[in-house]
C-alpha cells in the first residue's frame, strides 16, 4: 500500500462529483474486490511503473483508462475489467498490457526475472549475429587477418557482441519493460 501511496499521483483538487463524473464516462474504474485490489498493490509493489494505471482518492482505489483515448475501446476494456472482478475466470487478452499486468495473477519477481533472463538471452545471440556480420564488415573493409592469436576475431565479436546484448537485453525486459513477459 505504501508503494502506491508514493509512486501514484493521487488524484488532487477533485471533488466526489469530479470523480462520479470521471467513473460515469469511464476514465476511472473503481475496484471493489478486496482480493483484487491486494492483486493490484501486488503488482505495483513488484512493478513500479504500473503505478500510472492506478488512483487512490479518500480511500477507493481506482484504475485508469485514461490511457486509452478511443471511447468504443475504453468502453469494452472498462466492461471487461468490471466482467473480471465479478469473474475471475474472463480472459485480459483484450486489456492493454499494463492493465493486464495489474490485474493478472501470479506475476512476482523471479518468474519475471527468469522471463528476461530467457528473452535475454535470444537478443543476445541476435545482437552477437549482428555483431559478428560487423566484425566480418570491418575485417573485408580493412583487409586485417582474421585469425589473431589463434582465435578467429569474428566468433571473438560474436561471444562479445552475444553476452552483450543478453545483458542489455535482459535489462531492459526486467527493469524498464517489466510487463513484457
Amino acid at each position: 500500500m505504501n508503494t502506491i501511496a508514493q509512486t501514484t499521483p493521487n488524484i488532487l483538487d477533485i471533488e466526489v462529483e469530479e470523480i462520479n463524473q470521471l467513473l460515469e464516462q469511464h476514465w476511472l474504474l473503481r475496484v471493489l474486490q478486496p482480493k483484487l485490489r491486494h492483486q493490484i498493490e501486488e503488482s505495483v509493489e513488484n512493478s513500479p511503473n504500473l503505478a500510472g494505471y492506478v488512483r487512490e482518492y479518500d480511500g477507493e482505489m481506482y484504475l485508469s483508462l485514461e490511457a486509452i483515448s478511443n471511447p468504443q475501446k475504453r468502453e469494452q476494456v472498462y466492461d471487461l475489467i468490471q466482467c473480471y472482478q465479478i469473474d475471475e475466470s474472463v480472459s485480459l487478452q483484450k486489456a492493454p498490457a499494463g492493465l493486464r499486468a495489474c490485474l493478472e495473477r501470479g506475476r512476482n519477481k523471479h518468474g519475471r526475472f527468469i522471463g528476461a533472463v530467457a528473452v535475454g538471452a535470444i537478443l543476445g545471440c541476435v545482437i552477437g549475429l549482428m555483431g559478428m556480420a560487423l566484425g566480418v564488415l570491418l575485417l573485408s573493409v580493412t583487409g586485417l587477418r582474421d585469425e589473431v592469436v589463434g582465435l578467429r576475431i569474428t566468433a571473438v565479436m560474436f561471444v562479445t557482441f552475444c553476452a552483450l546484448g543478453w545483458v542489455a537485453g535482459t535489462y531492459y525486459l526486467w527493469r524498464v519493460r517489466p510487463w513484457v513477459r
